[in-house]
């Protein structure tokens, strides 16, 4: 589930004094917005507060309100919008601060929450090969101590697999187009290179020139029709953003995100196959550019959309050191080039915009809000409109008060959501 940053800046006003939402009834000027319900308000009722434009021409910006006619339930802004303004726009009111420095409260408030309010973080950045000794960094992303660590455990055979080269101990099956293919085979000291097995296939990119590896596979056009189909591979490339996968299917290709240049990544893509396919090809790409060199093991094509290193195993015996830097220490050393998948708990979304999607509840996004009017209170004292310094300090302590209560009965459990960080 997730809520809306918009919805917890809305709340916040609610708490804070007052929040009354607005649509135009009819066009305005770049200084009016006519909104007709709001004939039920006298004169001036909405004196100081502040006009948020939700959509339209202007939306984003933020202006004080000037005055309210009753008659005509026009507001006045002292300050112009971008545009005129116009039937069916959306617009906010908020009382006491403008949302934009409510939403600078709440990127606090998240900090504050943790752990109550958090989400399982899972990092598959690392890998084995990065480690120095038998200690890895926690990434940044995982707040305090791992919760799980699980380490990479090849697929084995029998998996369903329709590449004719899936270990890549061979140039065998592979089609190169402006790039050169050969094995390199293990030896003594090769610790990064292969990943699997006795071999890999090095692959050289020329300059200036788009280069691709077709790869030889066994599935039948008609039979995938209407199918969705993934191709993978590990790569090992220190060059970053320039290696793809894909899958054509005659019509269309589909592509994977690029490699991030930090030695074996899984790159993975999916694609629906097309009703009137005419091949299949799953492939690695590199764009054109200075020439560099990249490596191939371990690959597979087969129908769904997972990625598919499935089996992996759990580390039960290892330390978290957190003195000087945050880092795991492992019982054993652990086999070379090995993906880690390391859990734990993570920090909400840092709600930066209105249309930030929050990984909280309803009930979550109460606490949230609560915590955010305490940091504006904290914050923007002197800034707030209709509120006196001793009103606000007195408000401050209420909301510190329902906060305890509401912490204790949501826990402080971390939520079932799960965010990949690559």
């Amino acid at each position: 589930m997730a809520v809306t940053t918009q919805t917890v800046v809305q709340n916040v006003a609610r708490l804070l004094g007052g929040f009354q939402a607005v649509t135009a009834t009819g066009n305005g000027t770049s200084t009016t917005v006519v909104d007709t319900n709001l004939k039920n308000y006298v004169n001036d009722s909405f004196a100081s507060w502040w006009l948020r434009a939700t959509s339209g021409t202007n939306d984003g910006e933020e202006r004080r309100v000037k005055s309210l006619v009753q008659s005509t339930g026009t507001l006045t802004v002292e300050t112009a919008f971008t545009a005129s303004t116009a039937t069916n726009d959306t617009f906010e009111l908020h009382k006491v601060l403008s949302p934009a420095r409510v939403i600078e409260a709440l990127a606090t408030a998240r900090h504050r929450t943790f752990p109550a309010l958090s989400k399982l973080v899972e990092d598959t950045s690392l890998m084995t090969n990065a480690l120095t000794g038998t200690r890895v960094t926690v990434p940044s992303a995982i707040e305090g101590r791992p919760t799980a660590i699980f380490l990479e455990t090849p697929v084995g055979e029998g998996v369903e697999n329709f590449l004719s080269n899936a270990d890549a101990e061979s140039t065998d099956d592979l089609t190169a187009t402006n790039v050169t293919l050969s094995l390199l085979t293990r030896t003594t000291g090769y610790t990064d290179v292969p990943k699997y097995g006795s071999g890999a296939v090095k692959v050289v990119a020329g300059a200036s020139s788009v280069g691709t590896v077709a790869e030889g596979n066994t599935a039948t056009v008609a039979d995938m029709r209407g199918i969705a189909l993934s191709y993978a591979r590990w790569v090992y490339s220190l060059t970053a953003s320039r290696i793809t996968v894909q899958i054509n299917d005659g019509i269309g290709t589909t592509s994977s995100s690029t490699h991030g240049g930090t030695g074996w990544e899984l790159l993975h893509v999916t694609r629906d196959i097309v009703t009137n396919a005419s091949a299949l090809t799953p492939a690695v790409s590199n764009t054109s550019s200075a020439a560099f060199t990249y490596f191939l093991d371990q690959g597979w094509f087969y129908q769904g959309t997972k990625p598919p290193m499935r089996f992996n195993h759990r580390l039960e015996h290892w330390q978290y050191h957190d003195r000087v830097t945050r880092e795991v220490e492992f019982s054993d050393s652990l086999p070379h080039n090995r993906q880690l998948y390391m859990q734990g708990q993570g920090l909400i979304e840092e709600p930066t915009a209105y249309s930030t999607s929050l990984s909280i509840t309803e009930q979550q996004a109460e606490l949230l809000a609560i915590v955010g009017a305490i940091e504006t209170l904290k914050r923007w004292r002197n800034q707030l409109s209709g509120l006196s310094r001793d009103q606000a300090v007195e408000m401050q302590a209420d909301f510190e008060r329902d906060l305890a209560q509401k912490k204790h009965n949501l826990g402080r459990r971390a939520r079932n959501i799960r965010v990949v960080r690559a």
